[in-house]
């Protein structure tokens, strides 16, 4: 193997290995019930600096008025989309590696994916990506988006509530 491919296989190998660390960090999960609960909500997401504060403005919002379940995105092969009025589901997409099989899984079998809302973080936010009919909304992991990111997941998830509501 010459110089130049093994510099390459070893980056990628570094690379491979520190997605891994990155991925084996999970989300802890959270039930919360609200007394009197209009709504049952879904957060299902994999774990970072970003995508813990996000999540957790998300789950603020929601937990004084419904149900929200937090749950490590792994967990979605156990979930169905129709025991929830809406779902949230944030994942990472890198290039080579798409995106978590347990999200594929999940919404190869939603029935109604109107009801779910896809967030992806990507290292480039031109790029759209579609999935079963579900649009995602991409941005990088930038810690200064996070309140900017949190405002339009939130107002998905209240278009979905407020059509599902009578």
């Amino acid at each position: 193997m010459s110089g130049r491919a093994g510099r390459w296989m070893t980056m990628m190998l570094l690379a491979m290995l520190l997605s891994l660390q990155a991925c084996a960090r999970s989300v802890p999960e959270v039930r919360h019930v609200a007394v009197n609960a209009r709504f049952n909500l879904l957060i299902a997401s994999d774990a970072s600096g970003f995508k813990d504060a996000v999540r957790g403005r998300v789950f603020d919002h929601y937990t004084p008025s419904g149900n929200v379940e937090v749950v490590n995105i792994g967990s979605l092969k156990t979930r169905k989309a129709e025991d929830f009025d809406a779902v949230l589901i944030i994942d990472t997409c890198l290039g080579w590696s798409r995106f978590n099989p347990s999200m594929k899984a999940f919404l190869d079998g939603a029935q109604d994916p109107d009801r779910v809302v896809l967030f992806m973080t990507v290292d480039d936010t031109e790029w759209d990506f579609t999935y079963q009919g579900v649009d995602a909304i991409t941005a990088a992991s930038t810690i200064e988006d996070e309140a900017r990111v949190a405002a339009v997941l939130i107002q998905k998830i209240d278009q979905i509530l407020q059509a599902r509501m009578p």
